[in-house]
């Protein structure tokens, strides 16, 4: 008799779980904005990024109603992704793009700007994301500064669809769920299956019990006068964790990280094993040593 009492514990935890995400995902969406703000999509991108050309492609098929600024960021040792960049520029003229490149003593910018540098405070032949993300902002104009990583897929209206968001009540930041799409081997699709069947089922029934703590790091945004206003990514040089750190300091502005239904899909490729289990025991890292400290008991 205890073994099927036992058994329904986690039957009925999934059953509220998924009856919480089918709410949650749908709810209506705020309204469009009178008028559509224009965005700057910052992208740092890394050496070997996976099928960095879907990506871009994606970001080409974008529908949004305002203006949209591309700012690229690259290494400029990265001779690969600077041409497969370069090129993607080329063949879309229409685009308000910058690219952005990194190397130790100058960061640069073209496309459609002639080259410019300026000091880039000693980075490293390879720039950390961070340091990407902070040598891309002196170049965006737009009235919100949205993220993403060069491994994410936007779907045509994500971006869009996250703006109107921004119009919530105190909404500081937004941010969205992510689909892994990567299925060609054994060790990718451990992690597709891993992320797919916990992510939708954990952040959002968490709305329910409490405001989201973070941000996923992977697309979200926030108007500029709120990112300037928070410190933006001023003194985390060095960190892993801004995306955790950005969003204390929103809660710490009086504003709230929105979790937001829009979805995205993330190309992330594993050649082993070994490669996801070294993504796993990151990923248990980050929480334990970046956002347990900060938690209190609710």
């Amino acid at each position: 008799a205890y073994l099927p009492l036992a058994a329904m514990g986690p039957g009925l935890d999934r059953l509220l779980k998924l009856l919480a995400v089918h709410r949650f995902l749908r709810r209506p969406a705020p309204a469009a904005p009178a008028e559509w703000p224009s965005v700057s999509l910052l992208q740092p991108i890394t050496r070997g990024a996976s099928d960095l050309s879907g990506a871009l492609a994606c970001r080409a098929a974008l529908r949004y109603a305002g203006h949209v600024q591309h700012v690229l960021i690259c290494d400029q040792s990265d001779n690969e992704t600077l041409s497969l960049c370069r090129a993607w520029a080329a063949d879309h003229p229409v685009l308000d793009i910058r690219l952005v490149i990194l190397d130790p003593g100058t960061a640069q910018v073209d496309f459609p700007d002639p080259v410019f540098s300026a000091p880039s405070r000693g980075l490293a032949p390879l720039a950390t994301k961070v340091e990407k993300m902070e040598a891309g902002l002196p170049y965006a104009t737009g009235a919100v500064l949205a993220f993403v990583d060069d491994d994410i897929l936007l779907r045509p209206a994500a971006l869009g669809e996250l703006v109107r968001y921004l119009q919530e009540p105190r909404a500081g930041s937004v941010f969205g769920v992510a689909v892994y799409t990567s299925w060609r081997n054994v060790p990718s699709s451990l992690l597709s299956a891993f992320v797919n069947a916990n992510a939708l089922l954990s952040y959002l029934p968490l709305t329910y019990l409490a405001e989201p703590w973070t941000i996923t790091g992977h697309f979200y945004a926030l108007r500029r006068e709120v990112f300037d206003a928070i410190g933006g990514l001023e003194g985390m040089e060095g960190r892993f964790d801004d995306d955790h750190e950005l969003a204390r300091r929103v809660m710490r502005h009086g504003l709230r990280n929105v979790q937001t239904p829009v979805l995205y899909d993330v190309d992330n490729r594993l050649d082993s094993v070994d490669d996801y289990a070294n993504q796993m025991r990151r990923w248990f890292i980050i929480s334990k040593e970046t956002m347990a400290p900060y938690l209190n008991r609710r």
